[in-house]
Order: structure tokens, then sequence, then C-alpha cells
């Protein structure tokens, strides 16, 4: 009774438990389906093991085509009875990536060959490896090689694919080409030149190019030919007589796109 007590209260505070939540970061290839990954980790296991809680994570990352989203994770805290404790913990959650590559797709186009005619040659054959494709895609191929001169080139093309829906999923895909071949050989062409005969008289014997002749079916439609005759002979005897030739394309020299066959008549 002789003390004059005052009482102040201090407090008892109890603060959430941290709990690190550390999702997997995970890499796909494209197949046409949802990818998902619930993997995580939990470092204060042991801890909640001891009082009988449980975590149960939801992981919300979802992703179907080419690219990369954020695995985000939700976690809720139950005891023994099923009680809902999270709120006695405090998460520090570290989210993964889902990332979607492309997939192989091997590409094939076919070769052609044709005989040099002044058109461009185009060959539309080509297909994909339908085992590389994602079920139920579709793929297009158009091939867009051409070739119009004397030559080889590559059987180029363009691949579209689309799945059932008509989704465009080109991007989805990483081309593997194995091209054909565009060939186009020279034109056989023969030129031939005649026999002229004449007396000695001590002046040259020459022809002209009246006496050189073609077959026109070997020459491409729209073609020209200059031929230039060169044999000459003045003493009695026999040489060739031989000529040159260039062939046209309006003014354009093509001459090296022809297999040319030259039979060279007699001067005598």
């Amino acid at each position: 009774d002789n003390y004059d007590i005052r009482v102040s209260c201090g407090k008892l505070t109890v603060t959430p438990k941290n709990i690190t939540l550390k999702g997997a970061s995970k890499t796909h290839t494209y197949d046409g389906t949802e990818f998902t990954d619930d993997e995580y980790e939990i470092a204060e296991q042991g801890f909640l093991s001891a009082l009988g809680h449980t975590v149960t994570v939801v992981a919300g990352g979802r992703i179907v085509y080419v690219g990369e989203v954020e695995n985000k994770l939700g976690a809720t805290v139950t005891d023994m009875s099923g009680l809902d404790v999270t709120a006695n913990y405090k998460f520090n959650i570290f989210n993964g990536k889902l990332k979607v590559i492309q997939a192989p797709l091997n590409v094939t186009t076919e070769s052609a060959t044709k005989v040099y005619d002044g058109e461009a040659l185009t060959y539309d054959s080509g297909s994909v490896n339908d085992a590389d494709l994602a079920l139920g895609e579709t793929a297009y191929v158009e091939c867009v090689g051409s070739l119009a001169v004397v030559g080889e080139t590559d059987n180029l093309c363009y691949v579209k694919v689309e799945n059932q829906d008509g989704v465009d999923t080109t991007k989805c895909y990483e081309f593997i080409y194995t091209y054909g071949k565009l060939t186009v050989t020279k034109r056989p062409i023969t030129f031939v030149s005649s026999d002229l005969t004449k007396v000695y008289d001590g002046t040259p014997l020459y022809s002209d190019e009246s006496s050189v002749s073609y077959g026109n079916d070997e020459l491409v439609l729209g073609h020209s030919v200059v031929v230039t005759t060169n044999g000459s002979i003045t003493v009695a005897g026999e040489t060739n007589n031989t000529f040159t030739v260039v062939i046209y394309d309006g003014i354009e020299n093509v001459t090296d796109y022809y297999q040319i066959k030259c039979d060279y008549g007699k001067l005598s």
C-alpha cells in the first residue's frame, strides 16, 4: 500500500515467417501444345514440415507459341486440419521463365532441267517432312527459283505453316532447306557450209553467208544469226569453207547459250 504502482504494458508481436519460393525456368521446343511447369523450390521446407504445414503452389505461366513468359507463382499454406494459415508467412517469390523455341522443319525442293529456249525455267515442287510438324498443322511450300539462261541455280522456296484453326505458326519453325537444282543446258544447233568449186583463174575463191545454212527449228524464236565466212583459196587444191557465227536476242549476244556444231564444206 505504500507504493503508487503504474503499469505500462508492452506488446507481444509475432511477425510472419519469411519463406523463399523459387520457380524453375524451363525451355520447350514448339509442338503446338500449351507449355506449363509447376516445379519450384522452398528453402524453408524443413521448418514447414516440423509444424505440419503444407504449401500449395500454383504456377500461372502459360505459353504455346515461340517466345518467353514469366512463370508467376502463387502460394497458400494450410495446417494439419486444413485451416488456411497463409497469413503467418511472408513469401519472397522469385518467378521462373517459360520459353518456347523453334522446332526444326525439313524442307525439300525438287530439281528440273531443260534445254535453253529463252524462257525462264521454274519448277513448283516442294515438300516438308510432315513428321516435323505439330499435330494438326499444315505446311504450304511455294517454289520461287527461276533460271532463264544457261547455268544452274537453287530452286528456292517460301514456306508458310498454319495450325488447324488457321493461325499462322510459320515463326514457330526453324527451316532446314535442301534445295533442288534448276539447270538450263546449251541449245544444240548445227551450221553447214556448202561446197564451192571453180577452175583456177588466179583469183581467190570465196564464199559468203548465203552458203551457210542451219535448221530454223534449232534457233530460238526471235533470235537472229550473223554469219561471217572467212575461208578462201587461190591456187589449185582444197580447203574448208570456214565461218564464224554470232547469235543475238535483239541486241544481246546469246551465242554462249548455244552448243554450236560447224560442218564445213569445201572450197576447191
